[in-house]
């Protein structure tokens, strides 16, 4: 028997998609996001979590689907990536899945430099696209967020 792999599946538009379980952290309900203006366009804003600062993405965007802003039935997948963490907005957690290495199709087989894409899994039910979350944000990304991470504290800092 094969090993084994475990991902996060979350819905857009009742389509599922999928994070490896090892880059989550946790998984929340919407919060209220504080827009960061500067920030890449995928980036909805920020949130804070326990007293850090985290840069909210609209996977709705990143997908390049319209994104009208969050539901209140939304949710957040907190993930980490090689730079920060990040919270992903997307429409509802769909649970654990595990497949075995027989079930994944490398993404490249598919559509060459497909981006922000790890694999393909094939389950009795449908297929799940699993998700790059170091992808989602660019380095030049990264540091457009700090960049108006910055340019906020120093608005902040100038006010009464």
């Amino acid at each position: 028997m094969s090993e084994r792999q475990t991902l996060l599946a979350f819905c857009i538009d009742g389509e599922r998609y999928a994070l490896l379980v090892e880059d989550v952290e946790r998984v929340t309900q919407m919060v209220a996001v504080t827009p960061l203006p500067g920030a890449p366009d995928v980036v909805s804003g920020v949130i804070d979590v326990a007293g850090m600062v985290v840069p909210a993405i609209s996977v709705r965007k990143r997908l390049g689907r319209p994104d009208n802003g969050p539901s209140p039935d939304a949710q957040l997948c907190l993930a980490r990536t090689e730079h920060r963490t990040v919270a992903l907005m997307v429409d509802a957690v769909d649970g654990i899945i595990e497949y075995g290495a027989e079930d994944l199709v490398a993404a490249e087989t598919v559509v060459p430099k497909l981006e922000h894409v790890k694999g393909i899994v094939r389950l009795h039910d449908g297929l799940v696209v699993i998700n790059d979350v170091e992808s989602f944000l660019s380095l030049d990304g990264h540091q457009r967020v700090d960049a108006a991470l910055r340019k906020a504290r120093k608005r902040k800092a100038g006010k009464c």
